[in-house]
């Protein structure tokens, strides 16, 4: 978000630029109505000024959305991460928020920032024995390959990444024949580099905002 906006206040240089940067500083430190009145002082254009106004008042309702998200709708979101079946019933018990407010909010939350609800698997039980995570180098067409990774049945999750590789996959296979097939078929994509890690063990998935420490780290947040 603050990258954004620093964008944004860097596009009038080079006539607002000690100006434009100065509100960056004010709005990331949370001197928001300080940024505003400095806003209408640029030495700008009227379209610079109304550019700059639009991202404060962007980044300032980012950050009172944060802010008012309470006590008691962290706790919620923590226990829907810890188990995201849990009844209405129980919920409300847990949290002491009403059930129609829990409704509401769960309503809200999808809107907002629940992407879907799923399950975690043992893959294992299930008779894929073997998963693997693959970092890939593509040489040429990109959006043919991704529009083949997505859609394979062994590709559990596609991530877009840099720092030398295009994409991190997740996949899972009964058997190195099935990941063998799968590895010629990547291959036919103009594969200029890969690596392969096989996964022992999962020590950890999906923890993240499931524990009271969370809760603390979110309710601290600027």
């Amino acid at each position: 978000m603050l990258r954004l906006l620093v964008f944004v206040c860097r596009f009038s240089k080079p006539r607002a630029q000690m100006q434009s940067e100065e509100c960056c500083l004010k709005i990331r430190d949370g001197a928001s109505s300080a940024a505003s009145a400095e806003i209408e002082s640029i030495n700008g254009s009227s379209e610079e000024r109304t550019i700059m106004r639009c991202a404060n008042e962007y980044v300032c309702s980012m950050m009172h959305t944060g802010l008012k998200m309470k006590e008691k709708e962290l706790q919620i979101v923590r226990h829907l991460r810890t188990n995201g079946r849990e009844t209405l019933t129980r919920l409300s018990k847990k949290t002491g928020v009403p059930i129609s407010t829990l409704f509401d909010k769960l309503n809200q939350y999808k809107q907002e920032f629940i992407v879907r609800h799923t399950c975690l698997l043992d893959y294992a039980r299930l008779g894929f024995d073997l998963r693997v995570q693959l970092l890939v180098k593509l040489s040429k067409d990109k959006e043919r390959f991704e529009h083949f990774i997505v859609e394979h049945y062994h590709v559990n999750s596609v991530f877009r990444i840099n720092n030398g590789y295009d994409y991190l996959i997740e996949a899972v296979f009964k058997n190195m024949s099935d990941f063998t097939d799968f590895m010629l078929a990547l291959e036919r994509h103009g594969i200029k580099d890969r690596k392969e890690f096989y996964v022992l063990q999962d020590l950890r998935r999906e923890a993240f905002l499931t524990s009271e420490a969370h809760v603390a780290l979110l309710r601290q947040a600027p």
